[in-house]
């Protein structure tokens, strides 16, 4: 077993996830064990880190998709000596929060430990880069309008409850969406702590938070360019054969014509070999 089916399982994701849901359909889970879950924060670790100095390149705060001025949330401290302006204010946040307003911590897999390693968990297996960001949302209240990701998502709920509404829409990503022409949506999930939601890339989905607010943490797989894959396995399939040229031009910045005839030779004969096997 892969470490990253003992990571489903251990999310209570069914056995057969990456060849029934994966890139298919949404389903979710429920950790057993939140004490050792991996992925997962706790409500004091995510209050603490409003707390520690966290500037306003770090969160945003969004009221149904539009997006709050940083002046709003953020506060002057004396730096050196100097006064530095944009330090993100925790009680101002929560009063926006409370408001009915989401703050955003973005790409947290940057600076907060656990959630760096299991990222780089997820990215090993995926093999591709893996995001990490905490939303706050106040009680009642949906802090994005329904949109589409580019990327696959696994939502962890902290604390509270988080109603999902999901659409199955196939071939769309990274977009905001009409809610009054959407429709029914495909699927609506309720989330309570230490639940797991997989949404697929491309699905649109919005949520509303429970009486007592949300906290989730979402990991987003963020799929590698098709060209960059390709060129990643050629060089893998060269590199026995080319040595040291395939690290890069000659120091002078120019390529022979004979090594790079050379290369294209190569190159062929190695995808003729791959035909005929």
């Amino acid at each position: 077993m892969s470490s990253i089916e003992k990571v489903f399982r251990e999310w209570g994701l069914p056995v057969n996830f990456l060849d029934r849901y994966w890139r298919r359909t949404h389903v979710a889970g429920q950790i057993t064990d939140r004490a050792h879950a991996s992925g997962g924060l706790s409500e004091l670790e995510i209050d603490s880190l409003l707390r520690q100095g966290l500037r306003s390149d770090r969160v945003s705060i969004s009221t149904r998709g539009t997006y709050h001025h940083p002046i709003e949330y953020t506060t002057t401290k004396i730096i050196a000596g100097q006064p530095i302006a944009d330090f993100i204010d925790p009680d101002r946040v929560r009063v926006l929060v409370e408001r009915g307003a989401t703050a955003i911590l973005a790409n947290v897999e940057l600076w907060i430990p656990p959630v760096t390693n299991f990222a780089h968990l997820l990215a090993d297996d995926f093999g591709c880069e893996v995001q990490a960001h905490i939303f706050l949302t106040g009680p009642e209240r949906g802090g994005l309008v329904p949109h589409a990701d580019g990327e696959d998502n696994f939502l962890i709920q902290v604390t509270g409850t988080k109603t999902w509404s999901l659409w199955k829409q196939s071939g769309v990503h990274a977009q905001r969406m009409d809610g009054e022409t959407l429709g029914a949506p495909t699927a609506a999930v309720v989330l309570a702590p230490g639940d797991v939601l997989y949404i697929p890339v491309g699905w649109v989905h919005s949520a509303i938070a429970g009486p007592d607010g949300s906290t989730h943490i979402t990991y987003q797989i963020v799929p590698t360019p098709l060209s960059d894959a390709v060129l990643d396995q050629l060089a893998d399939e060269l590199e026995p054969l080319l040595g040291d040229r395939l690290l890069g031009a000659p120091s002078n910045g120019a390529l022979s014509a004979e090594d790079a005839s050379d290369i294209a030779k190569k190159i062929v004969a190695l995808l003729e070999k791959s035909e005929q096997s």
